[in-house]
């Protein structure tokens, strides 16, 4: 793989990157350890062509297996717990969970979703407010990780 910055042929073996951070809406991504290949003169690049692709949908499935409101309505949606009570507009707290990420038989690294709750006036139960919307913030906490990671911009 050449390095698509200055095309020097870039180290085999991935590294593990310092961590670095996107936000967006309710999400703040962390990735901690996120392998990356690395030129002799220091530019970063992905571990392959495919691994950012790959990322947002790992990235959008974890999300989507956290407890959330479902949306109802189609021009004023509203956002309902399980148990039929209406959530409210903004989060009253944070929550921060911690997954460990493969990718491809490669090293572990650690994704930390920092995201706004929301509590049901309810049951209590702590809940996204949307799943779709937190599905969606993931590709923009995504851009700003390539970013912060020195990863080209594809295209």
């Amino acid at each position: 793989m050449r390095c698509p910055h200055c095309r020097t042929p870039m180290d085999p073996d991935p590294r593990a990157l310092p961590p670095v951070s996107g936000e967006h809406g309710a999400l703040k991504l962390t990735l901690e350890g996120l392998p990356a290949r690395i030129c002799p003169h220091g530019h970063h690049a992905p571990v392959d062509a495919d691994f950012m692709f790959w990322l947002i949908q790992e990235m959008k499935e974890r999300l989507g297996k956290l407890p959330a409101g479902e949306e109802k309505g189609l021009l004023m949606k509203k956002h309902l717990c399980e148990c039929g009570r209406e959530l409210a507009a903004k989060p009253d707290h944070r929550e921060t969970v911690r997954e460990r990420v493969t990718y491809e038989g490669g090293a572990a690294f650690g994704a930390v979703f920092d995201l706004a709750m929301h509590r049901c006036p309810g049951c209590g139960k702590s809940q996204l407010r949307s799943a779709r919307e937190a599905q969606r913030d993931v590709a923009h906490s995504l851009a700003e990780i390539t970013d912060a990671a020195k990863f080209p911009h594809a295209g």
